[in-house]
């Protein structure tokens, strides 16, 4: 009995080694995914985030995520975001106030889908199939993203997204400070049913809010 018992435990690792091998074929499924989103010409994501710090109550926040080409708006109820990939605009709603920043080259705030995967994009990774994790559904793939750089912020990240679709629908990114984003991806539209202004930067939209531009030319 007792060798039976030891049989099961060698073959249990074996396995569990086995499905935890580096996978360099998930990283296909990735580009995939990040060309998907990164080069629609139209795409509005509905999304939850929730944003989980040590010792403290998580805080939900619920945004919309709208994008046209090559700029992008995020809405939260307390703020949004407008950014052509050069400059970024920021406008908090309660203080009726705009701050201009310029967008880095490198580095991506994982708080938002566009932070998301830019840093997907811009970053090199080991790749690890954790479907096992949700065994009651077979359409899901769940990938674990391990950064080769091993002075990132953020030691792992999760991606869900549907096998045949290849639409996302749920990121957790772990940051080595213990903080962890959670987003799911409600819904998502790639319709040309944008409009124009529902996307760009306009400041007559916004008159009478305080206007600070941060950024060095």
């Amino acid at each position: 009995m007792t060798a039976v018992l030891e049989s099961l435990i060698i073959y249990l690792c074996l396995v569990n080694f086995a499905v935890a091998q580096d996978d360099p074929a998930l990283k296909h499924e990735i580009d995939q995914l990040v060309e998907k989103y990164n080069t629609a010409p139209h795409l509005q994501m509905e999304f939850e985030l929730k944003v989980v710090y040590p010792e403290q109550k998580p805080t939900l926040y619920n945004g919309s995520y709208y994008q046209q080409d090559n700029t992008f708006r995020v809405v939260f109820d307390e703020y949004e975001i407008y950014s052509d990939h050069k400059s970024q605009w920021t406008v908090f709603k309660e203080n009726q106030e705009v701050q201009i920043t310029s967008v880095e080259e490198e580095g991506a705030e994982l708080s938002t889908p566009s932070g998301v995967l830019k840093y997907l994009d811009e970053n090199e990774f080991r790749y690890f199939d954790k479907s096992s994790l949700n065994p009651g559904s077979s359409r899901l793939r769940i990938i674990e993203l391990i950064p080769e750089d091993k002075s990132s912020e953020y030691f792992k990240i999760r991606i869900t997204k549907e096998k045949d679709s290849n639409l996302l629908k749920y990121i957790e990114v772990f940051a080595r400070d213990g903080s962890r984003f959670q987003l799911t991806v409600k819904n998502s539209s790639f319709s040309a049913n944008l409009v124009e202004n529902s996307v760009e930067w306009n400041a007559e939209n916004f008159k009478g809010f305080y206007i600070e531009d941060l950024r060095i030319d």
